[in-house]
């Protein structure tokens, strides 16, 4: 537990240094602009977000729904190994 919490801590933390530093903005859960969003926040921005494959000419496709600019914003302020997973 301690080190969920840990990490939790941890991706919050980059995040706010990243938009301080940047100095930009994410809607929180108020719809407000905000430089010190909650990760609980962030993960319920991410809740439509689907990733889905489909066959095409017998090649599967991996594709990725609902992924907003304001989601692409973040997950580029988190950096690469954030983006992999969905890029």
């Amino acid at each position: 537990m301690v080190i969920c919490l840990f990490i939790y801590f941890m991706v919050e933390y980059q995040l706010r240094q990243a938009l301080v530093r940047t100095g930009r903005t994410v809607i929180s859960q108020t719809k407000k602009q905000t430089q010190r969003p909650t990760l609980k926040g962030v993960f319920f921005l991410f809740r439509r977000v689907r990733d889905y494959s489909i066959l095409l000419n017998r090649n599967r496709v991996s594709k990725v729904a609902h992924l907003t600019d304001d989601l692409r914003k973040i997950l580029g302020l988190l950096g690469p190994p954030y983006e992999k997973y969905y890029f």
